[in-house]
């Protein structure tokens, strides 16, 4: 069996890997270093509100067109821009800090025209057999079975109870939580949140990433128990800082509702005992036969 799943883990890598640089390059642009001077280049004309920039965090100095090797690249999303002062505001995925920079530190750009899904928006079944098995399309069920794997492939790992390779479980956790978030960006506008689809979803990644929404200090607290590093985990988490938040709200409303009708059961049961006295409702009584 774990020959098994670590043959299956370098299958599913290979394949994450394939899917996610397609839908990269499908719609995202990089650019030279001479098509980024900001006196030649116009970014305001060809960026559209909520477009992906990607942001070369050396201010300027010498950059590589190859974005997804440049470790000093940062991704980001665009809110607005001047061309009186050539600069745009953008809001970083990595940490949501907002930031307004000139154009010419942009090194690539998201086409929104050309954003395409490859999973079919659907929740996790419950069961197997609630599966549709007609779907001609992968769905986001797909990659949430495969993080909730990750997690366990982790744990059994971490114990000392055989598996997969951590770094390889990592590989694939890392992959598979990135695609989730590349997906969901693309449904966010087309799809509401006030479905039974998307709650589905939202509960179930609340379940992999973690949101508490009562955290002191004003801020959101996150607990994941997958093997994910902490900057990706960062970049996910803020990423879906919405869906995360709209699931805990509606946890601790159910939380809350669950109390109130235990508390009146109580309430029930206690004014039921004060009329038997000391004896349990639930206390089966003895036939007399006549």
């Amino acid at each position: 069996m774990s020959v098994l799943e670590h043959l299956a883990a370098r299958v599913q890598y290979n394949t994450l890997s394939v899917v996610s640089s397609t839908q990269h390059n499908h719609s995202f642009t990089t650019f030279s270093d001479e098509e980024v001077q900001a006196s030649r280049f116009d970014v305001s004309s060809i960026i559209a509100d909520g477009a992906v920039v990607a942001v070369d965090s050396r201010r300027g100095q010498v950059r590589s067109r190859y974005v997804a090797e440049c470790a000093h690249v940062r991704f980001a999303r665009a809110m607005s821009w001047d061309r009186s002062t050539h600069s745009i505001s953008v809001e970083y995925s990595d940490t949501s800090e907002t930031e307004t920079i000139p154009w010419s530190w942009i090194v690539g750009i998201e086409d929104v025209s050309r954003r395409q899904s490859v999973f079919s928006y659907a929740p996790c079944p419950k069961l197997i057999s609630d599966a549709d098995s007609r779907a001609r399309k992968p769905t986001l069920a797909h990659i949430i079975l495969l993080l909730r794997w990750c997690r366990h492939a982790s744990q059994s790992s971490s114990s000392g109870s055989g598996g997969c390779p951590v770094s390889l479980v990592t590989c694939v956790a890392e992959q598979a939580s990135l695609l989730m978030g590349s997906e969901l960006l693309i449904y966010e506008e087309a799809t509401s949140s006030d479905t039974v689809e998307s709650q589905r979803i939202n509960s179930q990644l609340i379940d992999l990433f973690g949101y508490d929404n009562d955290a002191s200090g004003g801020k959101a607290k996150y607990s994941s128990k997958l093997p994910v590093g902490t900057e990706v985990m960062s970049c996910i988490q803020n990423g879906l800082r919405s869906r995360l938040k709209a699931a805990a709200i509606e946890r601790d409303e159910e939380r809350k509702l669950w109390e109130a009708q235990a508390t009146g059961f109580e309430s029930f049961l206690g004014g039921s005992a004060k009329r038997q006295g000391r004896r349990s409702p639930f206390r089966l009584t003895r036939k007399t036969s006549f």
